[in-house]
């Protein structure tokens, strides 16, 4: 059994392979029972022991009406001060042909 996940936490990405190219470290925060923004959809699905999380998530940007996915599988530690595993990014434009993919080892570690 894992503890959930929440509060702030740095992202960083290490391109494995693919033509998206780096990704910038990121500071997000995570709730219980958090809700995708509007332009965001897809599923989050968290293991019942709380240890792993499922995730295929597309947002699309109104402006460029360009969308991005997020696919990828990742594990937490006990105390879910730290979560890491491999996510796919993959770039569409608005016509739907890909303009980039990659795949990311990723680790969140919270501040």
């Amino acid at each position: 059994m894992c503890a959930q996940g929440q509060g702030s936490y740095s992202v960083r990405f290490a391109e494995r392979s693919g033509t998206c190219g780096p990704l910038s470290e990121q500071i997000v925060v995570i709730q219980p029972n958090m809700q995708f923004p509007a332009n965001c959809g897809g599923t989050w699905t968290v293991a019942g022991d709380n240890c792993s999380i499922d995730l295929d998530i597309k947002c699309l940007d109104a402006a460029t009406g360009q969308s991005g996915e997020d696919r990828g599988h990742l594990v937490t530690n006990a105390d879910a001060s730290m979560v890491s595993g491999v996510l796919q990014f993959i770039v569409t434009d608005r016509n739907g042909i890909q303009i980039c993919s990659s795949t990311y080892n990723v680790t969140y570690i919270r501040l």
